[in-house]
């Protein structure tokens, strides 16, 4: 059996912001990480469960209420990478490394979807680099909730 993992990051250095989010969204323990070169981590236990809705549902939510970008890796038993990424709410891009491994009669237009798009990755990129510049002081402490 491999590695099953699931982790939100989310393009801001407010972490009490995402905790307090986190509160009315989550069912079960969470943990907000401290911001780094301006993101917070989110471990979210019930999205270890790989239920996809949950997944989106999560993301989609804590990416509108804050208004950012938010990406969603997940890891299914070490054999697939995928990640979501949303941007105020909307799902922007998505990538699959094995759209076969659960379904093999994906249609070609889901095969494309997942196969990612690299230059939505440099808008974000740009984004970050601009706010890294501005500077924002770092938290040392790490919240759990529930």
């Amino acid at each position: 059996m491999g590695l099953f993992f699931v982790n939100y990051h989310l393009k801001t250095t407010d972490n009490q912001a995402v905790e307090t989010h986190l509160q009315e969204l989550v069912s079960r323990r969470a943990c907000v990480s401290p911001p780094k070169h301006g993101w917070v981590t989110v471990f979210d236990e019930a999205s270890d469960s790989h239920d996809s809705a949950e997944i989106d549902r999560l993301a989609r939510e804590l990416s509108h209420r804050l208004q950012t970008v938010l990406i969603a890796f997940v890891v299914h038993d070490s054999q697939v990478f995928a990640y979501y990424l949303f941007d105020q709410g909307d799902l922007i891009d998505e990538y699959n490394s094995a759209p076969d491994y659960l379904s093999h009669d994906l249609p070609e237009e889901a095969r494309l979807r997942l196969a990612g798009q690299p230059a939505v990755w440099r808008v974000i990129a740009s984004r970050n680099h601009r706010r890294r510049r501005a500077g924002h002081p770092w938290l040392a402490q790490v919240f759990y909730l529930r």
